[in-house]
């Protein structure tokens, strides 16, 4: 049965890999680099929010990351653009690949 947005929205899912909605949105940013995002994952625990993006950027926010100007930490994992990404059940590793990474 489909539903409206309205209604969905305070669903409490069991995963958060798509970096399109209202739980992600902050990690797009209020400026244009260019940049796109590849991939999301929520935390085990639904504290954090991973992304990755087409510069190789790994982004750690708060979750949900809604806000206008969030706050986040941001590291270096790849060279190139980054593909997937996803915490491991006790939340101790965030594991990421790229997509030059031929796996």
């Amino acid at each position: 049965e489909q539903k409206t947005a309205r209604t969905m929205r305070d669903t409490q899912w069991f995963s958060q890999s798509c970096i399109f909605g209202w739980a992600a949105s902050g990690a797009w940013g209020q400026y244009d680099d260019q940049c796109e995002l590849t991939c999301a994952a929520r935390s085990t625990g639904g504290t954090a929010l991973a992304t990755l993006d087409t510069f190789g950027r790994i982004r750690c926010w708060r979750f949900p990351c809604a806000s206008q100007d969030p706050g986040y930490s941001e590291y270096r994992g790849h060279g190139g653009a980054a593909a997937r990404c996803v915490f491991m059940v006790d939340d101790s590793y965030l594991l990421t690949l790229g997509q030059a990474d031929c796996c």
